[in-house]
């Protein structure tokens, strides 16, 4: 009986030896696999402090159009003698003169003086928009579309061979608020042709490329070598237009007119100002 007792004692200690070891075996495979199964986005979170982004301060842009005859005095003479035109440095006001494009800051109380001196051209045409967007976002201030694509202008974006169909001009324009209360804005002319298709574009986040998404969009050929910066304060307003007397340049493409009689030549005014003020 006392044998049977022992024996009995002997194999419940060995049980529960062989179960501890079977445990300290199994432990670390398992512990392995539920960290391999675990995403690698929850490093990423736990690093979140649970704060959302700081937004970014808002910049209106207030742009609009006059136009009038080419070659109109009141646009190309009157309205520009009291205009900065050397608010850029010298290089790029040459490369601007060449492209046809005339380019001058006002200074002065907006709207009221500005509005002044474009009504005392008769028969001025206004249309006036306004964006609010954050700031150092990209937005389009488009000049319109041209029933056919000159030559001159297929050349310049490189698709003479192609016949670019429906060309629309536009300058690209990225408002970004200084800290002294002024508004940079980095303008590049842009035109943008042909039929609209579907391409993947990224999604940038704090991290980088958040996804990819769809986009219908046109082919577009950027102008980067006149893209120029300008500052501009609340008072102060940005007139462009182009050169009357350089025809078949991008600035005359850009800002005249021919399906009308007479050609009507545009003035693009544009505001930059911070939100608050």
């Amino acid at each position: 009986m006392a044998t049977r007792v022992a024996g009995s004692f002997l194999l419940s200690i060995l049980a529960c030896v062989l179960a501890v070891l079977l445990c300290a075996c199994s432990t670390p495979s398992q512990t392995k696999v539920v960290k391999s199964l675990r995403p690698t986005q929850v490093v990423k979170a736990a690093t979140y402090t649970g704060q959302n982004p700081p937004v970014p301060p808002v910049v209106n842009v207030r742009y609009m159009f006059a136009s009038r005859p080419v070659g109109d005095s009141g646009l190309n003479r009157d309205i520009w003698r009291t205009c900065d035109e050397t608010v850029l440095d010298l290089e790029t006001l040459s490369r601007l003169h060449e492209a046809g494009l005339r380019i001058g800051v006002l200074s002065g109380q907006p709207p009221e003086t500005l509005d002044i001196l474009l009504r005392e051209i008769p028969g001025t045409q206004l249309n006036g928009h306004e964006l609010h967007i954050p700031s150092n976002r990209l937005t389009s201030i488009q000049l319109g579309t041209l029933g056919k694509c000159p030559p001159e202008l297929a050349a310049a974006i490189g698709e003479s061979d192609g016949k670019p169909t429906q060309p629309a001009l536009l300058f690209k324009a990225v408002p970004t608020l200084q800290g002294d209360g002024s508004v940079e804005l980095h303008v590049t002319p842009t035109v943008q042709y042909g039929n609209i298709e579907r391409r993947y574009v990224p999604e940038f986040g704090p991290g980088g490329v958040r996804q990819w998404t769809f986009e219908n969009k046109r082919k577009e050929h950027e102008f980067t070598e006149l893209s120029f910066r300008v500052r501009l304060r609340s008072d102060q307003t940005l007139l462009l237009t182009c050169d009357p007397d350089r025809k078949n340049t991008l600035g005359w493409f850009f800002f005249v007119n021919t399906s009308e009689s007479p050609p009507s030549q545009t003035l693009l005014v544009i505001q930059a100002f911070g939100a608050q003020d």
